[in-house]
């Protein structure tokens, strides 16, 4: 059973980032988080591949 990732609204992430010092463009904002998604869909495959049978 594979789920989908809730998606954060790009300008809710925009906030996010520069509330840590990174203020970026919407198009960058987009590329961050979509590579973060991604790095959080390998870790979840990684670490509980075993329990996703």
């Amino acid at each position: 059973m594979e789920k989908e990732i809730e998606k954060i609204p790009l300008d809710e992430a925009m906030e996010m980032l520069k509330e840590v010092g990174v203020n970026v463009n919407p198009e960058d904002a987009e590329l961050i988080m979509e590579f973060l998604y991604n790095l959080v869909e390998i870790i979840i495959r990684e670490c509980f591949s075993e329990y996703m049978d």
